[in-house]
Formats: C-alpha cells, sequence, structure tokens
C-alpha cells in the first residue's frame, strides 16, 4: 500500500469512478471466459484424440468395397528395340 498526503491506494482505489470499476470487471471476466474456454477445448482435445487416432487407422466401409472393387492390371516390361 502507498501512502501519498494522507491517502492510501486502498483509498483512491475505492475513489475510482464506476466506468472504471466496470471496465476493469468486464476484462477480468473476459480474461476468465477466455481461459475456460481454453481449458474445455484442450480437455476435449485430449479426450477425443485417441478415438480420432483409433477411428483413423480403421477403414471405413465405403474405403473397402471400392478397393474391392478395383482391377489390378500388370505393368509391361519395357523392351529394347
Amino acid at each position: 500500500m502507498f501512502h501519498s498526503r494522507g491517502v492510501s491506494s486502498a483509498a483512491a482505489a475505492a475513489a475510482e469512478p464506476p466506468v472504471a470499476r466496470k471496465a476493469g470487471t468486464g476484462v477480468l471476466t473476459a480474461a476468465c471466459v477466455s481461459a475456460l474456454v481454453v481449458n474445455a477445448n484442450t480437455s476435449a482435445v485430449t479426450i477425443l484424440l485417441p478415438a480420432i487416432s483409433e477411428e483413423a487407422r480403421r477403414p471405413r466401409p465405403a474405403d473397402l468395397a471400392a478397393a474391392a472393387a478395383v482391377t489390378t492390371h500388370t505393368i509391361p516390361v519395357p523392351q529394347e528395340v
């Protein structure tokens, strides 16, 4: 706490205009909400990552059907003339 001419910083803070307090409260609220959103996204990614990874390794039925329908061709070996 700083003292200057008999006015403490606590008294000066209490004498701030309400607009400054409202702005400070708004900034603090926005920072808290932002932190919560970041934490929620991080948690969701951490929870879903193993499931996404497992799903990515498993072929889809449509991919299996398409692979079965593809005919294989032999590549001709170039012949010298």
